[in-house]
């Protein structure tokens, strides 16, 4: 079993996160404190944020990808990559709710970055310069 089905697992019976948990078990861990996330959360937000988001981030590259496949609304806001304290690239991406094939993304960051954005129909990459607030109208290719 994995860490995440574990740390899911405990999750679920005790209705809350934990600090650490038991490698050998699956409950939480010798003077874990409840409600606080600390190392254990690393895998989880990591499977967030590439997968379940679907935000590869390649720091080196100084680019995201996003692979968009819902239609709902959905957010990551003061995501940081790519250097360290002020030098460090902060960014928030928003995708709008939409019932068409048409994607409104939001953006605003501290330093230019390269947006590649991908769908089942289209990809294409954008270069961001984060000197104000950015709206992407994506289209898709049919």
């Amino acid at each position: 079993m994995n860490n995440l089905d574990r740390t899911t697992r405990v999750f679920l019976d005790t209705n809350t996160a934990w600090e650490n948990y038991t490698p050998l078990e699956v409950t939480q861990g010798r003077q874990a404190k409840p409600d606080f996330i600390g190392w254990s959360g690393l895998a989880p937000t990591n499977y967030l944020i590439k997968h379940t988001i679907g935000l590869p981030i390649n720091a080196p590259k100084n680019e995201i990808t996003w692979r968009i496949n819902e239609m709902g609304r959905h957010v990551i806001e003061g995501l940081r990559f790519n250097g360290q304290g002020e030098a460090m690239n902060s960014v928030d991406l928003i995708a709008n709710k939409r019932a068409e094939l048409t994607d409104n993304i939001d953006i605003q960051c501290r330093q230019t970055f390269t947006l590649n954005i991908i769908t089942q129909l289209a990809k294409k990459s954008y270069q961001v310069n984060c000197q104000s607030k950015t709206n992407i109208v994506f289209k898709h290719n049919l």
